[in-house]
């Protein structure tokens, strides 16, 4: 009986079969071990990044735009997804067309994971193309005491890449 309760009340709530419980989000102390190392040479540990913005928006028929971001807040790392879409229409996808989004606090493996994926990536400063015209994505990382105008990210291969994606969206899945 207790089983079919549980079972019951992890389906009500949205959590995974197995009632399995949140994850403890990670601390100051666990941001403080974790440093990223970028191609360059790079180093800065996790507590010195502000935001990193992974966003790509497609205004072509059934226009879609879909953002993932992670910050610090108060100690601890956040994540924040928000997707857009205009089905059978074209865009740009606007705020009225938010169809899911959410904030959830990131456990220390989840913080640990995140940083993985920015290792040896690339961040070069910010340029404004305005000729390009393409869907992205784009990423940009914005350190707490760097340039203002933020630093233009690349993954460091596009499996990695993939595997980010892929990442979030399992955490969007978390944070609705």
């Amino acid at each position: 009986m207790k089983r079919i309760v549980c079972l019951l009340l992890c389906a009500m709530t949205g959590l995974a079969a197995g009632c399995r419980e949140a994850e403890e989000p990670a601390g100051q102390a666990a941001l403080d071990e974790l440093t990223v190392r970028l191609s360059d040479g790079t180093e800065f540990p996790l507590t010195e990044m502000k935001d990193f913005f992974y966003t790509y928006d497609n205004i072509n028929y059934n226009a879609v735009y879909q953002r993932y971001r992670f910050y610090t807040e108060d100690g601890k790392l956040m994540f924040y997804h928000e997707t857009r879409e205009v089905k059978g229409n074209y865009g740009p996808a606007e705020e009225k067309d938010i169809k899911k989004k959410g904030t959830i606090s990131l456990s220390a493996k989840r913080c640990a994971e995140f940083a993985a994926y920015l290792q040896e990536g690339t961040a070069k400063e910010r340029e404004e193309l305005v000729e390009d015209g393409d869907s992205g994505p784009w990423m940009y990382l914005y350190l707490i005491n760097g340039d203002p105008k933020g630093l233009e990210f690349r993954f460091s291969s596009y499996e990695k890449e993939l595997a980010f994606k892929d990442f979030c969206a399992k955490l969007a899945a978390k944070g609705k």
